[in-house]
């Protein structure tokens, strides 16, 4: 990988962490308290999930657009938009986690004592790697 490419990562990811912060500390303030009860607690709140989906988004957005972009028209731009909505997708989800409380254990969290977990011990091995 070329140094154009770190340095579009390091630029995308420096730019997207400032509009994320400031959108969500400024701008979304008042809409965040308003529905309180949905959000983890500030203590709760699992900041480090946010910067790995910047990291991840501002890589796989950079390295996307650098080896997909042939300047060969609307089916590129197409392709492209789809690979980036994957990737968006993937990145909500995990944003999610980060900031949304659930009553349901990630599969591989381990074991929980709530019989509503619909992840058993055996579905558990099946998709988490072995430790």
């Amino acid at each position: 990988m070329n140094k154009k490419l770190w340095l579009g990562f390091a630029a995308v990811f420096v730019v997207l962490a400032v509009c994320e912060t400031i959108i969500s500390t400024l701008l979304l303030s008042s809409a965040f308290a308003a529905t309180a009860s949905l959000w983890r607690s500030t203590a709760d709140m699992k900041v480090w999930v946010f910067y790995v989906i910047y990291l991840f988004v501002a890589f796989f957005f950079t390295l996307i657009f650098s080896k997909g972009y042939e300047g060969k028209g609307v089916m590129e731009g197409v392709r492209y938009g789809i690979y980036i909505g994957m990737m968006m997708a993937i990145s909500t989800a995990f944003g999610t986690y980060g900031a949304m409380p659930s009553p349901v254990p990630w599969p591989c969290s381990g074991s929980s004592t709530d019989s509503s977990n619909t992840f058993s011990a055996a579905s558990r091995s099946h998709w988490c790697m072995a430790s």
